[in-house]
């Protein structure tokens, strides 16, 4: 772990390297040491802190981890959202006019006129998905 202190100007929260990690004006942070020289790039915004803490930090003062495996989590979980939506874009695309009925009619309670091209039931299909998600 490496102790970085925020010298910005304004509070910063970091979006660019998904850490999920807040800084106030002054502020040191204990972050991992690839995490650190990240940050540390940016010379105007961080620096490596000098002066260690003189207690110990505690859970209460210290959420750095707890925020990081936080955004962890919940990018994770946005991924396999994502594969599983792709993987449903992948089944449509590959099923037939009767497959594509009983999908619609199972998952959205929507009757589909099969009179249509396969091709615009397989888009009717995906639009059904983007407007209401994977059922």
């Amino acid at each position: 772990m490496t102790s970085i202190n925020y010298i910005g100007k304004k509070p910063f929260f970091d979006r660019l390297y998904n850490t999920g990690l807040s800084f106030d004006v002054g502020q040191v942070r204990d972050v991992p040491d690839d995490m650190a020289r990240l940050f540390l790039r940016h010379k105007d915004l961080f620096a490596l802190s000098d002066t260690a803490p003189k207690a110990p930090k505690t859970k209460e003062t210290d959420n750095t981890q707890a925020l990081i495996d936080q955004t962890a989590k919940e990018t994770a979980e946005k991924t396999k959202s994502e594969n599983n939506l792709q993987e449903l874009y992948t089944q449509v695309s590959v099923m037939d006019k009767d497959a594509l009925e009983q999908f619609a009619r199972d998952h959205y309670q929507i009757d589909l006129n099969k009179r249509k091209s396969l091709e615009n039931l397989r888009e009717e299909v995906i639009g059904l998905i983007d407007q209401f998600g994977a059922l």
